[in-house]
C-alpha cells in the first residue's frame, strides 16, 4: 500500500483481526485522499453486516451496503464506502430457502464449518494420540481439500516436528455417489 500498489492480498489466521486491518487501511486510504470509493466484498450477509456495526462503525455515514434490488443508481454513488456479497456482483445469489445438513458441503460451502469440523477433530486427537491414523469422510474433493488444509494448519506443531501430510483421496460409498477420504496422518517413513 505504501508503494502505491492497486491491489493487495492480505493473509491472516482466523481470529487475528482481518476486519480491524482492512479497516484501518481503507480509513487511512481516504482520510489522505488516496483513494475516494472502497468496494468491501464478503461471502455472506453476517460478515457483511458484523464489519459495518462493529469495525468500520467509525465511517458509518459513509457507508452503503449495496442492495441491487432498491438502490437508485443515481443516489447510490454519494457514498464512500460500499459492502456487497460477492454473489450479489456475479448474479449468483443464494437461494432463499431451508437448507438441510445434505446441502452443506455439496451447495454450501462454509469454510467456517470447515474450519470447526477439523478444530473438533483436531482436539479429540489431542486427548487421545494423534499419531493415530484417522479417516474423515468428505462429501467432494474441494472439501476434502479444504479439510486437509484445515488439519494440517491445527496440527502444524506437529506437523513440524515429523514431516507428515494429510491427503484426499476418492473413495465410492455404497449409493455410488463419489465422496473423499483423507488420512491424516501419513503413516511415518520406514527406514
Amino acid at each position: 500500500i505504501a508503494k502505491g500498489q492497486d491491489r493487495i492480498l492480505l493473509v491472516m489466521a482466523t481470529g487475528t483481526g482481518k476486519t480491524y486491518t482492512a479497516f484501518q487501511i481503507v480509513y487511512r486510504l481516504l482520510k489522505s485522499g488516496l483513494k475516494k470509493k472502497v468496494l468491501y466484498l464478503a461471502d455472506r450477509n453476517i460478515l457483511v453486516d458484523q464489519s459495518i456495526q462493529q469495525d468500520f462503525s467509525p465511517l458509518e455515514k459513509t457507508i452503503h451496503k449495496i442492495n441491487f434490488a432498491k438502490d437508485d443508481p443515481v443516489t447510490v454513488t454519494s457514498h464512500e464506502v460500499y459492502f456487497s456479497l460477492y454473489q450479489q456482483l456475479a448474479g449468483n445469489e443464494i437461494e432463499d430457502r431451508i437448507y438441510t445438513n445434505s446441502d452443506f458441503d455439496y451447495n454450501i460451502i462454509l469454510e467456517d464449518r470447515t474450519y470447526e469440523v477439523a478444530k473438533e477433530i483436531t482436539e479429540y486427537l489431542k486427548s487421545t494420540d494423534r499419531m493415530q491414523k484417522t479417516i474423515v469422510f468428505c462429501t467432494t474433493e474441494d472439501h476434502a481439500e479444504r479439510m486437509r488444509i484445515a488439519l494440517n494448519n491445527l496440527n502444524a506443531d506437529m506437523v513440524k516436528k515429523i514431516p507428515i501430510t494429510s491427503f484426499a483421496l476418492p473413495a465410492l460409498t455404497p449409493t455410488a455417489r463419489a465422496s473423499w477420504i483423507i488420512l491424516f496422518p501419513l503413516p511415518r517413513p520406514i527406514r
